[in-house]
């Protein structure tokens, strides 16, 4: 704790789990609830099944997706140019990792949303119908009840994966600048050969 470099690790690698997971949550719950709402659906199922998929890809796939979709030459930036709009000058960098761990992570949260949803008695379905409950009281008298039981947990567990995420914060990093636990830890590992550090930030 002496070093500031190990403080700044520590520092980046909160603020980036914290926000990637904060943001993957706020977006999966909308996204469940949608999905819960139309499951009788065919297209619904498909993406269901979908978003159980994401979390077992490869992230050297999320990787390449943010370039191919964010990135200077990418699909959106051809179509919006949002790279002069907002005076970007790189995806690299604390937002590239954000975003790379909330394409992972949000279609994660929100399966483990729609299966809590997915609890609700039918008898409740069928009570918000006979009292003709609106799109906001269905959700804060029915479905957040249900949600808020588990949300710290699904948070917890996206927070711990963001933290200990290495092939996303090394392929969209941008330097030491950025730099993680689990990247420090690798680079001092095999390419500086300082092992005593290396442990002591595994510690």
């Amino acid at each position: 704790f002496d070093s500031s470099y190990n403080i700044k690790l520590i520092y980046i690698s909160f603020i980036q789990a914290f926000v990637s997971a904060s943001l993957s949550c706020i977006i999966a719950i909308p996204l469940s609830l949608c999905l819960f709402r139309h499951k009788e659906l065919f297209i619904s199922r498909i993406i269901i099944s979908l978003c159980g998929y994401a979390f077992v890809l490869p992230s050297i796939l999320i990787v390449f997706s943010v370039i191919g979709l964010f990135g200077i030459n990418g699909f959106l930036n051809k179509y919006i140019n949002f790279y002069e709009i907002f005076n970007i000058k790189s995806i690299f960098g604390l937002k590239g990792i954000i975003l790379g761990h909330i394409l992972l992570n949000a279609p994660f949260a929100a399966r483990l949303f729609f299966q809590n949803l997915n609890t609700i008695s039918k008898n409740y379905v069928d009570l918000s119908l006979s009292l003709r409950l609106g799109f906001w009281s269905n959700m804060i008298k029915i479905e957040w009840p249900i949600l808020k039981q588990n949300l710290l947990s699904i948070f917890s567990i996206i927070f711990v994966l963001c933290f200990l995420s290495f092939a996303i914060v090394m392929a969209l990093g941008k330097g030491p600048s950025t730099s993680t636990m689990e990247v420090a830890i690798y680079q001092l590992a095999l390419f500086d050969l300082n092992f005593n550090k290396a442990i002591v930030l595994s510690i």
